[in-house]
């Protein structure tokens, strides 16, 4: 039971972090084609 809470901790702070990173990257293209 506790491996499986590690996991899922791990997965949300992947996707997280994963999520950020893409929305840095789409405000940086945004400001490179519109700027």
């Amino acid at each position: 039971m506790v491996t499986y809470t590690t996991v899922v901790l791990v997965f949300l702070a992947f996707m997280v972090t994963l999520i950020g990173l893409a929305d840095l990257g789409l405000v940086r293209l945004v400001g490179i084609i519109f700027g």
